[in-house]
């Protein structure tokens, strides 16, 4: 029987581990479910609307306002979710 197995990148994944105890990723044998890959700008001071759907980079906390760089961005960002849990991306 396949066991859970819980998966935390680097930077935003290992904050928001030990501030709201969830995971970025969970493995059951072959499958892994990840977490949203959006933002939570109330983390940072940002409070508007328009602020809250914008990506950022995990790592470095940059965030991106072109809709393409946001695009690229969100698929890096499950690609790197993926990644860390040992999937081939």
């Amino acid at each position: 029987m396949s066991h859970l197995e819980y998966y935390d990148y680097d930077g935003v994944g290992a904050r928001n581990k030990q501030q709201f105890k969830y995971s970025q990723a969970v493995r059951v044998g072959d499958k892994i479910e990840c977490t949203g890959q959006g933002t939570s700008l109330y983390l940072y001071g940002f409070f508007s609307y328009q602020d809250s759907h914008r990506r950022m980079e995990p790592r470095t906390r940059e965030f991106y306002m072109e809709i393409n760089a946001e695009i690229n961005q969100a698929f890096r960002n499950v690609e790197l979710n993926l990644r860390d849990a040992g999937g081939r991306g």
